[in-house]
């Protein structure tokens, strides 16, 4: 039985609390080779040290942390927001199996720049994706082939998530508070 991660027609999007744990810990397990792989070998490559200083992004050995500490999220975003999230780039800092370690993280990080880009303005969008003065993103832009069904989903149950607060529910609490 194939894994959900290499299912074409997988979401992608989220990790369902109810899959088996074992499902979690076999995905996990590919993340981890993809950071390794990033860890050990490709930050030092020329090819991902130029991209790095281009996406103004440090790597792990600028900073000098350990490999257990990088999270490999804060990458893919500022590939995915400076259209660098291309499956050549991906393999290249990730390795072959990028879609089995990281696929789903690059999936939820797309659908999470659609929503901020319909969430906000572009200035908005920019803050959100910057890491601090010294690694702000250069440019954004827009994406190539988003899921627009995936982003008609994700905006629904957002919207369905923040009915479930009604106006009457934040009065009561605020009254509550009140007294």
């Amino acid at each position: 039985m194939a894994a959900i991660w290499d299912d074409p027609r997988a979401p992608y999007l989220e990790m369902n609390p109810r899959e088996p744990m074992s499902e979690i810990t076999a995905w996990y397990a590919r993340y981890n080779l993809c950071r390794t792989y990033f860890f050990d070998y490709t930050q030092y490559s020329e090819a991902v040290i130029a991209l790095a200083e281009f996406l103004n992004i440090q790597l792990p050995h600028s900073t000098r942390v350990a490999r257990n500490q990088v999270k490999l999220r804060p990458y893919i975003r500022r590939l995915i927001v400076t259209g660098y999230d291309t499956e050549e780039v991906l393999s290249l800092w990730f390795g072959a199996d990028w879609k089995g370690g990281v696929g789903r993280v690059l999936q939820q990080e797309r659908l999470n720049y659609m929503l901020a880009a319909m969430s906000t303005s572009w200035f908005g969008v920019k803050q959100a994706y910057d890491f601090g003065p010294a690694q702000s993103v250069p440019f954004l832009k827009e994406l190539e082939a988003p899921d627009i069904e995936a982003l008609r989903r994700a905006r629904d149950r957002w919207a369905n998530m923040q009915n479930l607060i009604t106006e009457e529910d934040v009065i009561v609490k605020s009254e509550r508070e009140a007294a």
